[in-house]
């Protein structure tokens, strides 16, 4: 089994401290392509959707529509193959970032996927 991917909650703005995940545009299992949008998320100042720029397939523990969730934080996760999708339990974004990887133990890891903000604006420069 290979780790999870974690998918956060971008900064969209340089205000941004936190975001509510407003709804999951992909469901738990759905395979995920690179571009697709997984989420949409609700700042202070706008309604954006989250995109990702892996392939996998989209496993719990997602963080539950009208949940706030810091900058950072994990909002769910993206597996390599179908047998590896769990369920787990929503929870806050304190107990889903800890949700530990799978595996039998000394196991080697398996590939590690990089979610990339994009850059929205001409002033972003982290996120």
């Amino acid at each position: 089994m290979s780790e999870p991917y974690t998918i956060k909650m971008p900064q969209l703005s340089d205000t941004m401290t936190e975001g509510t995940v407003v709804s999951w545009e992909k469901g738990l299992g759905d395979k995920v392509e690179r571009g697709d949008i997984v989420a949409t998320v609700e700042t202070d100042k706008a309604i954006m959707d989250v995109e990702v720029f892996r392939e996998g397939y989209l496993s719990g523990p997602l963080a539950p529509a009208d949940t706030t969730v810091p900058v950072g934080e994990a909002i769910g996760y993206l597996v390599g193959s179908a047998e590896e999708v769990g369920a787990g339990e929503a929870g806050s974004p304190a107990e889903v970032e800890a949700a530990p990887a799978t595996g039998a133990p000394g196991e080697p890891a398996g590939l590690v996927y990089t979610v990339k903000m994009p850059q929205l604006s001409d002033t972003m420069t982290e996120g």
